[in-house]
């Protein structure tokens, strides 16, 4: 996860951990968290950054590309409805806890 997050903070905030932090309504502290995997994205963060075009399924799982665009042009702003980002959150964490199950 910490080489995907390094990609996202490349190419949506020009390297910057800081910036990153402003695109993902969170603190400077909160991003070193997550990419020394201490903490997990918010949901409120992974529905910012779907919105923006980033994949959630390459971002959580690490499969597919980092765009969710069809063209694979990576982040162009896109109207991704956040009820369909909520089901899909839900069904990833449906997924999950039915894996650990087993």
């Amino acid at each position: 996860m910490k080489a995907r997050i390094e990609f996202l903070i490349h190419h949506l905030a020009d390297g910057k951990k800081s910036e990153f932090a402003k695109i993902i309504g969170k603190s400077n502290s909160t991003v070193s968290a997550l990419l020394n995997g201490e903490q997990f994205f918010s949901h409120k963060s992974l529905i910012l950054l779907a919105e923006i075009g980033v994949n959630l399924h390459w971002l959580i799982v690490g499969m597919g590309t980092p765009s969710a665009s069809k063209d694979d042009k990576i982040f162009n702003p896109q109207s991704v409805g956040i009820r369909a980002v909520i089901a899909y959150l839900r069904s990833e964490q449906v997924r999950l806890e039915h894996e650990l199950d087993e």
